[in-house]
């Protein structure tokens, strides 16, 4: 009977710790992103919460040679950045935006971090950028937080 019992408390146990995984998806490495087979890809971290977009725009200004980047949730929760020339390297953003419902967060002129993006691949004739971003906005509005990390940014988008 007590071994019944052990043997009981064990597959409970069991059923118990399997079932509370969660499967949360990750961020992929540069490295994962570099060989993903994906035609676009947009992930990052908000404050440590993982945000991920398949609705993703891109826009080339032929003229100013920049380009523009955005990738929607929802049609009221997305995130905007730019105003920079599409070559390797790092490049410091002139705009980022996020809203999230009724908040909307932009880049502090007084904020000392870095807001950037980092091109890792560009291919012209397949117009297919890669590369990371990461940045710091300050919030607007009742109720928004004074600020928001977008950390460990990750996308593969055609433009």
């Amino acid at each position: 009977m007590k071994r019944l019992n052990l043997l009981l408390i064990l597959s409970l146990s069991f059923l118990l710790f399997t079932n509370c995984e969660k499967n949360i998806p990750s961020i992929p490495t540069e490295e994962q992103l570099l060989n993903t087979n994906a035609k676009e890809l947009f992930a990052c971290l908000v404050n440590g919460e993982y945000w991920a977009s398949n609705d993703i725009s891109s826009s080339y200004s032929v003229t100013a040679t920049t380009l523009n980047v955005e990738a929607y949730k929802e049609s009221s929760h997305f995130i905007n950045f730019g105003g920079f020339v599409p070559e390797i390297g790092y490049h410091t953003l002139s705009g980022a935006v996020m809203r999230n419902h009724l908040c909307s967060y932009s880049e502090s002129e007084m904020d000392t971090l870095v807001n950037a993006i980092n091109i890792l691949r560009l291919d012209i004739e397949e117009r297919l950028m890669i590369g990371t971003f990461e940045f710091v906005l300050e919030g607007s509005g009742n109720g928004c937080l004074d600020e928001i990390r977008i950390t460990e940014g990750r996308f593969k988008i055609p433009f």
